[in-house]
């Protein structure tokens, strides 16, 4: 992975951080992006309606986030195509930026992707994005609802954020990552959905001590600082950023 990012992962979403950030704008987004994810969470749990957990999670973040652009799709895989989803996901988006945020993720997933199924990141990572679904008889699960997003923090805080959604046949799915490199157990559509924005010094400096507090020790369990040469670190205020 370029040593210029730094990789978190923050209950469902993988965040690289620039190394131009500054400690206090990295905690920002971190908090931020954490903070949105558990108000939606509580709001429609066990992913339901994701269309309506989407817009409770942009909704929170337009609080301190300045959207610039956006964009949505939902396309069905190509069982002739061997292309690996994330080529799907590149060439849906048509801003330069997004293609940009695709090209910063792809070494941090592979890296993660190889790490072992009992490691912390992935057994994280495995609890946030996945969610079985039963089969009719409301027996053993007959499909695995996946719902990642990815998320890149530049220079002049400014985000690009991805979140996909898709059902796959792999029960067993061991790594949500590992499907962005391969659509063979993908089932029905792939939804996308994009924005970018800048982060407000203004309008979050107004907030930020409320939402550390009502965060509380939920930051600490919930986002780990990713080093896949020596482990994942738990990030804790004694933590250097």
């Amino acid at each position: 992975m370029d040593n210029q990012y730094s990789v978190f992962i923050d209950a469902g979403a993988v965040v690289l951080l620039s190394s131009t950030l500054l400690a206090q704008e990295r905690q920002d987004v971190l908090n931020s992006v954490l903070f949105a994810q558990l108000v939606a969470n509580k709001k429609y749990p066990e992913f339901a309606r994701a269309g309506g957990w989407y817009e409770t999670y942009l909704g929170v973040l337009k609080d301190s986030w300045l959207q610039r652009s956006v964009a949505w799709d939902s396309f069905a895989v190509d069982d002739a195509s061997k292309r690996a989803m994330v080529n799907w996901v590149e060439n849906r988006l048509e801003a330069p930026s997004a293609r940009t945020t695709i090209a910063h993720v792809m070494r941090a997933f592979d890296d993660i992707v190889h790490l072992p199924d009992t490691h912390p990141v992935i057994e994280r990572l495995r609890e946030q994005t996945l969610r079985p679904e039963n089969d009719k008889d409301g027996d053993s699960p007959a499909s695995c609802n996946v719902r990642l997003q990815i998320i890149v923090a530049r220079q002049g805080l400014l985000m690009d954020s991805l979140f996909v959604e898709f059902k796959t046949t792999v029960q067993g799915a061991s790594d949500p990552l590992g499907h962005l490199f391969s659509t063979e157990h993908v089932e029905g559509n792939i939804y996308l959905r994009w924005f970018n924005a800048n982060l407000s010094p203004v309008l979050y400096g107004s907030i930020r001590e409320a939402v550390v507090r009502k965060l509380g020790g939920k930051a600490a369990n919930n986002i780990l600082a990713v080093d896949v040469q020596a482990g994942e670190v738990p990030l804790t205020p004694e933590v250097s950023l």
